[in-house]
């Protein structure tokens, strides 16, 4: 999960968002898009690091680090009371790495 060789940008048609789409050039909101991930994993620790944070190490985990890590990076936002766009609130536009 540390190595990224891929990201996937999400972007949600919304009504509050399409006047403003409608307006900006593709390479602006490709860029938008592009900030937006940038800024968010810039923020959030890398998944080893959100192990030695929250992980018990005796613990024996019966579900995915994908999911393991969208949980720590949740709990890290909201203990440092980070106000910043949930890149995976499927909801909105925002990005998956893989």
């Amino acid at each position: 999960l540390d190595e990224v060789k891929y990201r996937s940008l999400q972007l949600s048609l919304l009504e509050s968002n399409i006047d403003k789409l409608e307006k900006q050039s593709f390479e602006e909101t490709f860029k938008e898009l592009e900030n937006m991930d940038e800024k968010y994993y810039s923020i959030i620790p890398s998944f080893k690091e959100l192990l030695k944070i929250y992980c018990d190490q005796s613990d024996k985990n019966l579900y995915s680090k994908k999911d393991l890590y969208l949980v720590y990076r949740k709990k890290f936002i909201k203990e440092n009371n980070i106000i910043i766009n949930d890149i995976s609130d499927e909801r909105f536009s925002g990005s998956v790495r893989f």
